[in-house]
């Protein structure tokens, strides 16, 4: 995805820690996927 990397891009270019780049693109897209199942489940009981 374009989005992937340009934030991917950014990161890069704010911080040099590896382990916290990837620490962080580990929650922000978990808390993502989190968010769009919680839709669509909430989307299909109401």
């Amino acid at each position: 995805m374009i989005f992937d990397d340009v934030l991917d891009s950014i990161l890069i270019q704010n911080f040099t820690d590896v382990a916290f780049i990837e620490r962080y693109m580990e929650q922000s897209r978990a808390s993502l996927a989190m968010a769009l199942l919680k839709s669509s489940i909430g989307d299909r009981f109401q």
